[in-house]
Order: structure tokens, then C-alpha cells, then sequence
């Protein structure tokens, strides 16, 4: 049960469809093909699995496997946030912990570990939003693939491919790929900085906008694996030797990279960290957050820098 809210986000079989429909419309200047009956089921499959998904009740499945949520901790003001209580809703079933010290926890209902914030998030998100900018460089300036015809070699980039479907007035296609590997790495790269440079500031400024942000920058990250996958895909199918053959570039690997890399900031980056205010730190502790009761049980607790 709590494995499936990690494999959650990595459920690409949408982005994996769009990939192979890429892939065949640029096949079809190649040669005739036909589409088989694996096609249309793995198009059927790919409908009912985000159906599924997207019908299930984790709260009911949580509460018909482990039992109902144990009881809320006392003195919790509606309106403040978890981190000035010391307490925070666990992100695989939903039980609300008191959490004393800044280490690691565990959920008393379902066991997932658990922080009251993450560890240096801000400053992970900015480290691997930095390698990705290093190496989106290369993965634009680089050939994805070289696409071999009659014994001659054609190196093609990102960019390349998007002018070379419009030059054969498939538009739509063009788009999609320009979106997917242009426009959406871009944006959020972009995105991710802003959110954290924001983070610093003593004011919040609009916290709900920000984290709707935040949750559309996590949601359009995948798609960037489209053209990952249309490269494997045509790498895959025209081997016709020295007549016809399709071989992956460094720009695909770098490229990749830069997607994977988004992937893991958009996870590094703590979204409570938006309703934080005060001075920049990963947590900052109220002067109205726990009792005295509560810190005198845990003479131990610190702030974290």
C-alpha cells in the first residue's frame, strides 16, 4: 500500500502510447504499416489502468486494510500550520502524528518514515535543477538519432526534428514534440527555481497559487519522456541494415538525463515549505507552536538550519 503512492509517479503509459503514435506517424514516410490487435489493447489498457487509478479511494482502502484513522492530537488550531504545532498528515495513508523532533518518524497507523520537512529540500531542488540546466545545453546542441538511408548517415537534433515535421506538414506532430521537449523542460526548470528562490522570502506571497503551481509543474514533468520513448521505439524498429536503420545519439542520453533529473527535483522539493513563514530555513518552529509540556518531554529538539 505504500509502495503504490511512489509507483504512482512513475506510471508513464500515457506518455508511452503518445510516444508509439509519434513514432508511427514518422514511420509512415518510411514505409506502409498496419496496426495489430496488441495496438488497440495496449490503447485499452492504458484507458482502464488510468481509470482505475483515478477511481480509487486510498482513504476507504486504507481504512478496509489497517483500520479507521487513530485520533487526531490535542490542541490542534485550525488555521496554523503543522510545522509551528508539531504535527503533520502522513503522505501514504493520511493519520495525522504529533512529531517532536526534527529526525525521522513513523506513522503509528501504516509505518510509512516520515519528516516534519525535508532535509535541505531547497537546496537538493536547486542542485539537480543546476545539472539539469548543464546538460540540457548538450541535449539541444546534440543529434538524438541518426537516421541512416541508402549507406548515408543524417544526424538530427531535437530541433531538427520538429522542422523537419513541419517541412512535411505534420503540424500537429511538430507541436506535440516541440511542447514536450522544448516548452515544458523550460518552464519547469523555471518553475521549480522560482518556487524555491520564493521559499527564502519572509513574506509568502499568494501560497495557493504557488502550490498550484507546484502540482501543475509535477503533473506535465513526464511528458518530456515523449521523445525519449519515440527514439527507443524507432531504434527498435528500423533495422533494415545499411537500406534503412535509426541509432540513438549522445543527445538522447543527456536529454534523458535532464527529464530524470526534473523528475527527482519536482520529488526534493517539500510543496509545505510554501506555507512556511519567517526567515529562510527548512523549518521554522513558532513562538506559538508546541506547549511547554511538550518541549520539556523533549529537552533534545532543534531547529534544523
Amino acid at each position: 500500500m505504500r509502495s503504490l503512492r511512489h509507483i504512482h509517479r512513475w506510471m508513464m503509459g500515457d506518455v508511452f502510447l503518445l510516444g508509439v503514435l509519434v513514432s508511427m506517424v514518422k514511420i509512415l514516410s518510411l514505409a506502409e504499416i498496419h496496426f495489430g490487435t496488441s495496438f488497440w489493447s495496449f490503447c485499452a489498457f492504458v484507458v482502464l489502468m488510468i481509470a482505475t487509478v483515478r477511481r480509487i479511494d486510498m482513504d476507504w482502502l486504507w481504512e478496509r486494510m489497517v483500520g479507521p484513522e487513530r485520533r487526531l492530537p490535542d490542541n490542534i488550531v485550525p488555521g496554523r500550520t503543522g510545522a509551528s504545532q508539531h504535527i503533520m498528515g502522513c503522505p501514504a495513508c493520511g493519520q495525522v502524528n504529533r512529531i517532536r523532533r526534527l529526525g525521522p518518524h513513523f506513522c503509528t497507523r501504516c509505518g510509512e518514515r516520515q519528516h516534519l520537512r525535508g532535509h535541505q529540500s531547497l537546496q537538493k531542488t536547486l542542485a539537480l535543477l543546476l545539472v539539469s540546466v548543464m546538460l540540457y545545453i548538450p541535449a539541444m546542441a546534440l543529434p538524438i538519432m541518426q537516421v541512416t538511408s541508402l549507406g548515408d548517415g543524417t544526424p538530427q537534433t531535437i530541433l531538427g526534428g520538429v522542422l523537419l515535421l513541419l517541412s512535411h506538414g505534420d503540424w500537429p506532430i511538430a507541436a506535440i514534440i516541440f511542447l514536450a521537449s522544448v516548452v515544458i523542460p523550460i518552464a519547469k526548470i523555471l518553475a521549480l527555481g522560482w518556487l524555491c528562490l520564493k521559499s527564502y522570502r519572509p513574506n509568502p506571497w499568494r501560497p495557493d497559487i504557488r502550490l498550484r503551481l507546484y502540482r501543475l509543474t509535477e503533473f506535465i514533468g513526464r511528458w518530456s519522456m515523449i521523445d525519449v520513448f519515440v527514439v527507443a521505439l524507432l531504434v527498435a524498429l528500423v533495422r533494415l541494415g545499411s537500406l534503412m536503420s535509426v541509432t540513438p545519439g549522445p543527445g538522447v542520453l543527456a536529454f534523458a538525463a535532464v527529464v530524470i533529473l526534473t523528475l527527482l527535483a519536482a520529488l526534493s522539493f517539500d510543496p509545505r515549505l510554501i506555507w512556511d513563514a519567517g526567515e529562510h530555513r527548512d523549518l521554522q518552529v513558532t513562538p506559538s507552536g508546541p506547549s511547554a509540556d511538550d518541549r520539556s518531554d523533549d529537552p533534545q529538539q532543534e531547529r534544523e538550519p
